[in-house]
């Protein structure tokens, strides 16, 4: 009987629940927040066009070389831009940094459904460092925009 709760004991032990310390790349679209990163703007399911103003702060661990790679991609696949968003701060921290991109958007003639996409900057390309960030958006024509 002690070796039945013997073995019990560490089967429950190596099933604890614990919290990921990795970003999930799932962050709360409502809040625009996450683990690693709270984002100012742009807002989830914002109609935009001309230029797009890229602002927040993530921990220190998201940035490389005091940047990360921002995507820009449509429904469809298309890959429309890729530009590095930068620190504003010292971003060799755990602390949330401040950054800031101005991007200027590729031009469409009608509403396009796009997922602007933060990523997490890997320069080891290990699968297990891969993280991003997907916030719905709609292009429109630059006269349109909000």
């Amino acid at each position: 009987m002690p070796q039945l709760i013997a073995l019990m004991a560490l089967l429950l032990a190596g099933c604890a629940v614990t919290a990921p310390t990795q970003p999930t790349g799932k962050g709360d679209r409502e809040t625009q927040s996450h683990p690693w990163m709270n984002l100012a703007a742009p807002a989830a399911g914002e109609r935009i066009g001309g230029e797009l103003e890229v602002r927040g702060q993530a921990r220190g661990q998201w940035f490389f070389e005091a940047s990360f790679p921002l995507e820009l991609v449509t429904t469809d696949g298309e890959t429309l831009l890729r530009k590095p968003v930068t620190a504003q701060d010292e971003w060799m921290t755990t602390d949330f940094v401040p950054f800031a991109a101005t991007i200027s958007l590729p031009s469409v003639d009608r509403p396009t459904e796009a997922t602007l996409i933060l990523h997490r900057a890997n320069p080891s390309d290990l699968p297990k460092n891969d993280a991003s960030i997907r916030i719905p958006v709609t292009l429109v024509p630059a006269t349109f925009a909000d």
